[in-house]
């Protein structure tokens, strides 16, 4: 008795990368959402504290802060970096390097025009590290790998 098998491994290694390609974009969107809300969470550039009134909202933003107009409130060393402008928060994004035909890399990083950003995620001369990125991928390790293996 003759029995033929065959093997579609091209075909399989084809949807196995199509798979951890949509997890990975899944992934992305998710690290860089996140690590946008941590860099937004600071009193910098929140006015939407539900503990404050209408009109102690409506001073802060025409005062430009909670201490008046030309002040900035930092967050400290070691913390996520409060907003003091959207520039960080909007230029917060990720990438996935498809060069490789094996093993596709996902990127989480700030897209070119924040020179300030590598100091304030490393630390340096002359400021202390605000790390946002790395604890937005350490503290979501789990659902990354979730995200990636199950491709949702």
């Amino acid at each position: 008795m003759n029995q033929k098998m065959m093997w579609y491994g091209d075909k399989l290694k084809g949807n196995v990368r199509k798979r951890v390609l949509i997890g990975m974009n899944s992934a992305g969107r998710m690290l860089r959402n996140k690590a946008k809300i941590l860099v937004n969470r600071g009193p910098g550039a929140n006015t939407k504290n539900p503990n404050l009134t209408h009109n102690q909202r409506q001073n802060l933003h025409r005062a430009g802060g909670p201490r008046g107009p030309r002040s900035r409130v930092h967050s400290k060393p070691g913390e996520p970096p409060f907003a003091q402008s959207s520039t960080l928060q909007s230029n917060i994004d990720y990438e996935i390097d498809k060069s490789r035909k094996d093993a596709p890399g996902l990127f989480l990083g700030v897209i070119d025009g924040v020179e300030y950003a590598r100091r304030l995620e490393f630390g340096g001369r002359y400021i202390k590290k605000r790390p946002y990125l790395r604890p937005t991928i350490f503290r979501n390790r789990d659902k990354i790998f979730q995200k990636i293996v199950g491709g949702k």
